[in-house]
């Protein structure tokens, strides 16, 4: 390493590339600026790793003009000045929070607070709330449903969380169930759901925060950017935001645009009145056994609408005769029943995973019926009592499921789902959706 630069004091330093934060404060010498004021918009100006949600991360090379541009749009979509306050947790080595909510709060002059929970506790971020008070926030959805699980109907703490100088929210990664953005909406803050990559710096499109919020839209292209669907469903992207290219990876590069200039996201989706509706990962797309093509988030997008007190859901059955379903709960909604706030009529707010797993056999079936492709129709899910986290490899740093991971770290339950009897460290829930609608525990 060039340099190692520690905040401590170091007493006796033994290393030349060594050097204390102090010494960064000193004063310069006049005649010298570290500042590069001469730069060119395409020159790079950060490298950035991806999530890695389907494989292995690369390292995205972004400009000035990359993050500036997306500056240039939000600024004409959104009123955000000095007065502004952002109470941030979003990881910054990770573009959502590192690109997106810094540099908007950084280009408008607004104040930056740090959230000292990271993330990682609704009690506490609700505490920081009270105290910060932000005008605009932005997170994903399994923070949303930690913190409307705390508010219990309590009037008054929905007072100090719904106070009057809240903007809006924003939220990424994944799609907020329908029963967390009503709670916003019946409150009049508008929910802003947006779509993009690191890739792209980030952001392509937003929703309008005055239209009806749709399952799986994420809005209409940001000023400056062009949208289109390939010819096998995937999106493509061009615009001022989409990146110079990977650092040293070649092979990457060679696939990652079109002939014409296209970035190609790995994304598949479609166009809709309402704007650009996400479907899957390209590379998420199983056969069945059978030769059928199998769209799994479909049928995760419509479990986790149907149920609130399900945080992640996974389909799979690449090679198999039918797909399954793991099921990962939010366990704080198990622990503490929100009786205000029921996804469905006739939800009896279970307290456990066996009342879950018989509360949710009948939403499994309606699921179901919503799928036109029978042979995408689940036959069995199992509810796992297991928390999923960026620290076991299970989530992206943006909270989004990493599919293989999760894939490979329960391959024993998923076997069982196909009639296997591994043995499992975890309690489990099973359901099977055949004519008897049987379950076990």
């Amino acid at each position: 390493m060039k340099k190692i630069i520690a905040f401590d004091i170091c007493e006796a330093p033994t290393m030349e590339n060594l050097i204390s934060f102090s010494e960064l404060l000193t004063e310069i010498p006049s005649g010298e600026n570290p500042l590069r004021l001469e730069a060119k918009p395409d020159e790079i100006c950060l490298n950035m790793y991806t999530s890695g949600t389907m494989g292995i991360p690369k390292c995205v090379q972004l400009t000035h003009q990359n993050i500036l541009s997306q500056q240039a749009a939000l600024d004409l979509l959104w009123d955000l000045d000095e007065n502004d306050r952002f109470l941030s947790y979003l990881p910054w080595h990770h573009s959502f929070g590192g690109i997106f909510e810094r540099f908007t709060a950084l280009y408008h002059g607004s104040e930056l607070y740090l959230e000292s929970s990271l993330g990682k506790d609704p009690a506490k971020i609700f505490a920081n709330w009270k105290e910060v008070k932000p005008t605009v926030f932005f997170s994903v959805p399994k923070v949303y449903q930690g913190l409307v699980s705390l508010l219990q109907g309590n009037l008054e703490e929905e007072k100090s969380f719904f106070h009057p100088a809240l903007k809006f929210i924003f939220t990424a990664a994944a799609s907020l169930p329908a029963n967390i953005s009503q709670v916003f909406e019946a409150h009049n803050i508008p929910v802003i759901e947006g779509w993009g990559l690191t890739e792209t710096a980030p952001c392509c499109t937003l929703t309008d925060p005055t239209a009806k919020r749709e399952p799986g839209v994420v809005g209409k292209p940001v000023p400056g950017i062009s949208i289109r669907i390939a010819d096998d469903g995937e999106i493509q992207v061009k615009g001022p935001n989409v990146m110079s290219g990977y650092y040293n990876n070649e092979e990457a590069n060679r696939t990652a645009f079109t002939k014409d200039g296209w970035f190609c996201t790995g994304d598949i989706g479609e166009i809709t009145p309402t704007g650009l509706k996400l479907v899957t990962r390209k590379d998420r797309v199983f056969k069945l056994i059978n030769g059928e093509k199998v769209i799994p988030s479909e049928m995760e997008l419509v479990i986790q609408n149907k149920c609130l007190y399900i945080t992640f859901a996974l389909v799979e059955g690449g090679g198999q005769e039918f797909p399954v379903a793991l099921l990962f709960p939010n366990k704080k909604m198990l622990e503490h029943p929100f009786f205000e706030l029921t996804p469905e009529e006739g939800c009896f707010c279970p307290r456990n995973i066996e009342e879950l797993g018989k509360c949710l056999r009948g939403c499994l079936s309606d699921a179901n019926c919503s799928i036109g492709q029978k042979f995408s129709r689940i036959k069995a899910a199992m509810i796992i009592d297991d928390e999923l986290s960026v620290d076991n490899n299970m989530l992206t740093p943006s909270m989004k499921l990493a599919p293989k991971n999760v894939v490979n770290a329960y391959k024993a339950h998923l076997e069982n789902l196909y009639g296997a009897t591994n043995k499992l460290d975890e309690d489990v829930y099973i359901i099977r959706l055949n004519k008897e609608h049987t379950s076990e525990k």
